[in-house]
């Protein structure tokens, strides 16, 4: 995981690398508005709230998606992020497998007092489609402050790691399903930040912050320890994020102006 998060770093830097290193244009250089599509690559440090809280801590995030920017500033995307390792606030998920003195037993008859409470971990990730507005603020029209709101779909659950599923028989092939409390549903978010797109389009990058609404119902018909699902009603959650950007430009229909003399 320590990787990952250090492949992810790099990408974030990357375009501030790139800017560092380009040709500055004049003072005179006026960069106007264009129609543009760009993928991205982003991370974000998330704090949950709500139902969400009561499971998961603070986490980090990696994501994609894609972009249309019209000349008119007006933006429409899709875009996913998807959560590993976060951390577990409630522990109580593995209780129904201890004894009363808090451990646990295999197959051989075996105890083991080792807290398996640390191989899981929370795990989710979302899914949705948007739109925005990008209001410049300088002589560069497309960047600016960029409002976006988005719509989609929501799961979070609780990793069981595969020590824990080895150890514990009642876990064996699908049983651990019973035990992840996995939930999904309608999400919602939004997002204020900076947008900075320059000459050098490679040294794009957006840094904001977002808050994402989520409603999200169990979808197993059985959880170990709380029972049917069928009745339970939905529940919120929330994400607060700090989150960073490279963008990645595809395609870009530049103005093309004719002057004539006399």
């Amino acid at each position: 995981m320590k990787l990952k998060f250090i492949v992810v770093v790099a990408l974030a830097l990357m375009p501030c690398l790139l800017s560092g290193q380009s040709i500055r244009p004049g003072k005179d250089f006026v960069d106007s508005a264009a129609t543009m599509v760009w993928t991205e690559v982003n991370m974000s440090w998330q704090f949950p709230m709500g139902d969400l809280r009561e499971m998961f801590k603070m986490n980090g995030a990696v994501g994609t998606g894609f972009t249309v920017k019209t000349a008119s500033n007006w933006t429409f995307g899709i875009r996913g992020n998807y959560c590993f390792g976060a951390a577990m606030r409630d522990n109580s998920v593995l209780d129904i497998l201890k004894d009363h003195n808090g451990y646990t037993y295999n197959s051989d008859g075996y105890s083991n007092k080792k807290d398996l409470d640390t191989e899981i971990e929370g795990r989710y990730w979302y899914a949705a489609a948007g739109f925005g507005k990008v209001f410049s603020v300088s002589r560069w029209k497309n960047s600016g402050i960029w409002l976006y709101a988005d719509f989609g779909i929501a799961q979070h659950k609780v990793y069981l790691g595969s020590q824990v599923a080895d150890y514990v028989p009642l876990l064996h092939n699908n049983y651990k399903k019973s035990l992840d409390r996995r939930s999904t549903g309608f999400c919602m978010s939004q997002s204020i930040g900076y947008l900075f797109i320059q000459r050098v389009r490679v040294a794009s990058f957006y840094v904001g912050i977002e808050i994402r609404e989520m409603w999200t119902k169990p979808d197993r018909n059985y959880i170990i320890g709380v029972g049917p699902t069928e009745d339970m009603k939905t529940k919120f959650s929330g994400l607060f994020s700090i989150k960073a950007a490279w963008l990645i430009p595809l395609y870009e229909k530049k103005k093309v102006s004719t002057f004539y003399m006399y």
